[in-house]
């Protein structure tokens, strides 16, 4: 979990990542199969392990599986509100509904995280 870099180097990381994954954006969707993949979307990952060693440097618990068990049961409801409300149910749809979850959850869940650590290690 890479839990011996500070958590300021963290953030450094987790920065320079995201500059580059948004420099690179033309490259990555020319690869095949990546066509509709945004930054944001490749950079759910950094920011998974980023917020995963933010937390556990601070308050020695990873709260990820805490986050991956609130994406479950969103997905769970997301299907039960397609397949029961709207009559039918895509794969395709669901799949593209739950990751625009997923990705705006992650962000807003390490902006609430990064927040916390920098008033708490100020």
């Amino acid at each position: 979990m890479l839990t011996f870099v500070e958590w300021p180097y963290i953030l450094a990381i987790t920065l320079a990542v995201g500059v580059v994954i948004f420099a690179l954006r033309h490259r990555i969707t020319r690869i095949p199969g990546m066509r509709g993949v945004q930054p944001l979307d490749v950079m759910v990952l950094v920011l998974w392990w980023s917020m995963s060693a933010l937390a556990f440097q601070t308050w020695m618990h990873a709260g990820i599986v805490n986050l991956w068990i609130m994406f479950f049961l969103w997905g769970m409801a997301l299907i039960l509100l397609q397949a029961f409300i709207g009559g039918h149910f895509e794969v395709r749809r669901f799949l593209k509904s739950w990751w625009i979850i997923i990705k705006w959850a992650t962000m807003l869940a390490y902006l609430v995280v990064v927040i916390l650590v920098l008033v708490i290690n100020k």
